[in-house]
């Protein structure tokens, strides 16, 4: 059972069955928690910066996708961490992928706002796995 907390979950990948998969997945599992989706890294990153990404939540767990369009997923992360601090803190950022590559592995290790690689597919699991995760990084920061 996932500690009642009052964040939401922001998933950020270009593949609309993606999407969809985890859309459903949030509904049957973990419908009490908010749940936003967004296409494109470019996207995201401007609804962040302007303070409308689930902004009645005081934290919010950002599930990345490596490979898209415009910005994939490490030039997103790159963008996000120049903001604000003060925003910057508000999100705990896994980044996801359908492969495993090694190199991919070292830059995700070479950013600092970059908690996990999480693999694809997003499952009932891995999303308990994810809050889970966010829920003790959020209780030892209050620590």
């Amino acid at each position: 059972m996932i500690k009642k907390v009052n964040i939401g979950i922001v998933l950020i990948d270009d593949s609309f069955i993606d999407r969809m998969i985890v859309r459903k997945n949030m509904e049957l599992f973990y419908p009490e928690i908010s749940f936003v989706a967004y296409s494109s890294g470019k996207e995201a990153l401007t609804a962040i910066e302007a303070n409308e990404v689930l902004p009645e939540k005081s934290h919010c767990l950002v599930l990345l996708d490596i490979y898209m369009p415009e910005m994939n997923g490490f030039a997103f992360a790159d963008n996000f961490s120049q903001l604000d601090p003060e925003i910057v803190k508000r999100f705990t950022v896994f980044m996801l992928s359908s492969s495993i590559d090694a190199g991919d592995m070292e830059n995700v290790k070479k950013r600092e706002v970059i908690v996990k690689f999480i693999s694809k597919p997003l499952n009932e699991g891995v999303l308990k796995s994810v809050l889970e995760d966010t829920i003790q990084l959020l209780s030892s920061r209050e620590a």
